[in-house]
Parts: structure tokens; sequence; C-alpha cells
């Protein structure tokens, strides 16, 4: 779509009330078909010009060698788990973080930043309107606490740079809804607003995430009807000092035209299955002991808030480390039975359940525990 049939096919155009007469008329302008696409600026309304620019959290802009790293990262962290009649895919996601190699933070911030001063840079040799202004359409996948961007934008060094640029007014937002607001009355927000210096990530955006996805096997004899139920926690946590998601624990598949079998327990260490030995459920808390190339673990917990590791027979060898990080991909064994995300799957025939661990460094430290049992055996080798 051009700039101006993906802006009039937002479903929400916003302006703030108490905002300037020109500002407000805007959005209604729009629905009433007065604007032409153009070139320089990308369009042209009564009185009034908007330029449009992408900004992503990720990379700097949806061409080139960094969109394609995004590409690639999404890909080498989806993860399968196979059953009789589906597969199960989902996304890894600290491995997406690290292959972006967002660790501490997103680049969302720095990108607004870089994407302002660029279009103010070019708006020097645009045809200018009584009034002009600037959109900075985010990802769907994007989302502000209590659905409030201009806590966002009113950080100190977005804002600075906003006052400095040559646009009367700016609008925000996404596919979703965008809000006009002219810079005149953001100047008058800034003092005694509440300032938000995060975002949250809608990581069930099937669009761009593919958190989880079920995938009927090409060779079954009966089609299978299928029911899905996700359970996530309502509350979000931070990834990044920047960044929230909501953590879906619990994905339930039922199989409407199957019979109930005996059931069947699992336990995924990021990608490595491991053998149960035994499992018991008590008011949401669950106590699974697995053993995987003879090391032994035990993990409680109820895949939400609390999270406890114990480990026996834990070979190490000299020189050898093994850290808190959350464990990769490429990672050796060990590492991922230590630190990978658990995914307890429960297999009854017409019902699948699949628990899901966050990873340990979001939680709070008082309800993590990481335990030895027994002795290390140490290979002087």
């Amino acid at each position: 779509m051009s700039e101006l049939e993906k802006l009039t096919s937002i479903p929400k155009l916003y302006s703030v009330e108490q905002d300037l007469e020109s500002v407000k008329k805007i959005p209604d302008k729009i629905r009433e078909g007065i604007c032409v696409d153009r070139e320089m600026p990308d369009i042209g309304g009564d009185g009034f010009s908007i330029e449009h620019t992408e900004v992503f959290p990720f990379f700097r802009s949806s061409k080139g060698d960094s969109f394609k790293r995004y590409q690639s990262a999404i890909q080498e962290s989806k993860r399968v788990i196979e059953f009789e009649k589906i597969d199960v895919y989902y996304q890894d996601f600290p491995t997406f973080l690290k292959k972006l190699g967002i660790l501490e933070r997103s680049k969302f911030k720095e990108n607004i930043i870089q994407a302002i001063k660029e279009k103010s840079e070019k708006f020097k040799k645009y045809k200018h309107y009584e009034i002009n202004g600037l959109w900075l359409e985010f990802p769907e996948y994007i989302s502000f606490p209590n659905s409030d961007s201009t806590a966002y934008m009113l950080q100190d060094d977005i804002y600075e740079v906003l006052m400095d640029c040559p646009f009367d007014f700016f609008a925000y937002g996404n596919v979703q809804g965008l809000l006009f607001i002219s810079k005149d009355f953001l100047s008058k927000m800034k003092s005694g607003y509440s300032i938000c210096e995060h975002f949250f990530l809608e990581i069930n955006n099937g669009k761009d995430f593919m958190i989880f996805e079920a995938k009927a096997k090409e060779k079954i004899v009966e089609t299978p009807l299928v029911e899905l139920r996700v359970d996530a926690r309502k509350d979000m946590y931070f990834v990044t000092e920047d960044m929230c998601i909501r953590h879906m624990y619990h994905i339930q598949v039922n199989f409407q035209n199957a019979k109930e079998t005996q059931l069947v327990a699992s336990l995924y260490c990021d990608d490595l299955i491991t053998d149960v030995t035994s499992f018991e459920e008590d008011d949401g808390t669950y106590k699974v002991s697995f053993i995987y190339e003879g090391i032994e673990g035990k993990l409680e917990t109820n895949f939400q808030d609390v999270l406890n590791f114990y480990f026996s027979n834990l070979p190490f060898e000299a020189g050898e480390k093994i850290s808190l990080h959350v464990s990769q991909h490429n990672d050796k064994n060990k590492q991922k039975i230590f630190t990978g995300i658990k995914r307890l799957v429960l297999d009854r025939g017409n019902t699948i359940d699949i628990y899901v661990t966050p990873h340990h460094q979001v939680l709070r430290p008082e309800n993590v525990g990481i335990f030895r049992v027994g002795d290390l055996v140490h290979d002087a080798r």
C-alpha cells in the first residue's frame, strides 16, 4: 500500500481535544478523503502535509541486511516438539533476542531519535504547507502501558529531538490506531506528565512472532479436529531493561475425535528431551524428576513465578564453567539441562498439555533456587 492507503486503512485516528484547531481537524480531513499521495512529503492535505517513516525496536529499517538478520533470527530460534498427529512449533525467545544482539536494551528509542533526525534533514528539501507533520509508525506488536504512547515519547532524549525538528505536529502509533498531536501541546504535557521508559512486546502477534503453531502431520489416517487453549499471566515482566512480554505458561491441544490413552510425560530442556522418572502435581506446583546422559535433576515450579532446580551427578571437566545465563541453541547439552527453558509435556492421546517455565533471569531472586545434590564429579584430564 501507498502511505496514503495505509493511513486511511487505520481504523482509529485520534487527536487531543485541547490541541490546536488546525491539528484537531486532521483526522476528520483524512476520513473525508481530502488528501493526495505525494513523494516529498508523502501525503498532502488541505493545508497540511505528512511525512511517513517506520520505526522498529530491533533494526533500523525494513530494508537491507538488518531486516534479513531479523528474519533469520526468527527462523533460527524456531523449535519443534513432535507428536503422533501434529508437530508443535514455538519461538525460543531468549535465542531470538541473542541472535539480534538485544541483551540489555532494545534499539527502539535510538531508532526513533535517528528517524526523526533523518526526516528532519530531508524535510529541508520538501514542499512546505501551512502545517507539516511527521508520522512515526510503530510495528503492530508494540504497545505501551495503559496504551499511552505519549508517555514514552516524552523521555528527555526523544522529546528534545522532537522539539528541535522542523515539523509542527506528530502522529505516532501502529496500524490499529494513530494519535495526532501538535508540537505546541506536546511541550505543554512535558511538565508534570508521567514518563514511561519501557514498552510491551506483544509476542502473541502471529504475523510477526510465532510463539506457538500447531501443524498437522502430512500422513495421518483421520483428520484431527483440534481445540486450542492458552493460559498467560496477566502481568508482564521485563526481558530487557526497556521491554516487557507476557508469559504464556500453559498450552493445551484437544483432539475432539481421539480416545484417551495412557499418560506419557516428557520434559524438554530447550530442545533436549529428558527421561522423566517421576512427576507429581500439588495445587499448581509440579515436581518433576528426570535424567539425561547420567545427569539427574529435579524441577519444582508452578511455571509462572517460582522455579527451583536440583541436580546430582553433574560432571565438570578441568576449567569448565557453567553460567546462569539463559542457554542458547548451540550451547552444550549440559548448559541446556542446567538453565534451559523447561517444557513439561503431558500427552493423554486426546489432550496434550504443554507447561513452559519463564527463563530464570526475569524471576525475582527469592523465587529461584538452583541446588547441587551430592558431590560434583571432577575430571582432571
